[in-house]
């Protein structure tokens, strides 16, 4: 997944996002003295510093399109653009995992560029992202096309005859070897988002066959939506 952290945000780019978030995000309750006090010195603090940080690295990457897509102040008026804004941003605050942060940037980056699938079915998209962990993210990345995945991360995949899609994930990422339980959830979860095709990953299958494509189209569709942004 790309990310441009050295583009600068203009101006214009930033004044629109961070309006847009502050608009959508909407105001804090009203609380008590104590709990406004517990706020104002722990809680808001690192919320508006996470925000911050999202809307700065945001809008470098819709920065760095311009004459390529929508001038901020088109983008400003494009309805699509503001709600995949809002609706990343409130996903975005609510974690510091890197693997999301840059998946949301591509989301909305691709929506900016009008590369995208249709409004409601990128709304469900982005709340699969929230719901999501960063592994569910990677292997929706690495089955996508696991032979290519090896290659283009220089990594060796399993030297079996036979063996199951629980052998190529676990050495494309030796870290999550013996987590099988988890594996289980995590790949339950896509299967019931209609992400991918197989139903777990212990099948028995030849060598062959733990190394394809096991995306479903929708698959594609929330891996383009979030891996191919500019």
């Amino acid at each position: 997944m790309s990310t441009d952290r050295g583009a600068q945000p203009s101006a214009a780019a930033s004044d629109v996002l961070h309006a847009t978030v502050r608009a959508g995000l909407g105001s804090v309750p009203v609380l008590g003295a104590a709990a406004a006090e517990l706020f104002s010195l722990v809680i808001a603090p690192p919320l508006e510093r996470r925000r911050r940080e999202w809307l700065d690295q945001l809008a470098g990457r819709i920065a760095a399109l311009e004459g390529a897509i929508q001038s901020p102040q088109q983008l400003a008026s494009n309805e699509e653009f503001i709600d995949a804004v809002v609706q990343a941003s409130q996903i975005a605050i609510g974690t510091h995992n890197q693997t999301k942060l840059q998946s949301l940037q591509n989301a909305v980056v691709n929506v900016a560029s009008g590369q995208s699938p249709d409004s409601a079915e990128r709304q469900l998209l982005f709340q699969l992202i929230a719901n999501f962990t960063e592994w569910h993210i990677k292997l929706i990345d690495l089955f996508e096309n696991p032979e290519r995945w090896f290659r283009a991360n220089n990594k060796v995949p399993p030297g079996v005859m036979m063996g199951s899609l629980a052998g190529t994930i676990f050495a494309a990422f030796p870290e999550l070897s013996g987590r099988v339980e988890f594996l289980d959830n995590v790949w339950r979860d896509l299967k019931g988002s209609g992400l991918v095709d197989t139903p777990d990953v212990r099948t028995m299958m030849t060598a062959h066959g733990t190394l394809q494509p096991r995306l479903t189209e929708r698959g594609r569709v929330f891996r383009a939506l979030i891996m191919n942004g500019h």
